[in-house]
């Protein structure tokens, strides 16, 4: 269960993130009402531990996901913006098609997935 964007706290660099996953259990508040929410919603349940972890997401500044070809034989499939894990096998299978047969077999139109390189963004 995720909190959406409500306990997010931005990680710069790679000391942070590795601190975030090595000494955090997650943010302990946001712990606390999911597990809250979790026990609410299925009436009965009589949890016997509850813990939390560390998650990172990554954000697009279209909050669209890119599944693009970057470089001959080298693709991205990135920027989850909050909602990639329910969604990975279909864009981790888009963007085998696009690298490995340079198809795109999908009801989304292929430029709302493109990269866009930061001189590109409008942020």
């Amino acid at each position: 269960m995720g909190h959406n964007r409500q306990y997010e706290n931005p990680k710069y660099t790679m000391k942070e993130v590795a601190d975030w996953y090595t000494l955090t259990r997650g943010h302990p508040e946001g712990v606390v009402k999911l597990a809250s929410f979790l026990c609410d919603l299925l009436p009965g349940l009589e949890a016997q531990d509850i813990t939390g972890d560390g998650c990172l997401t990554s954000h697009t500044p279209n909050e669209e996901p890119y599944i693009d070809v970057i470089g001959e034989g080298f693709g991205v499939a990135l920027g989850g913006n909050r909602w990639a894990a329910k969604s990975s096998d279909e864009i981790g299978r888009l963007a085998a098609r696009l690298l490995l047969l340079g198809e795109w077999e999908s009801q989304i139109p292929r430029d709302r997935v493109r990269i866009l390189w930061k001189a590109e963004a409008k942020l």
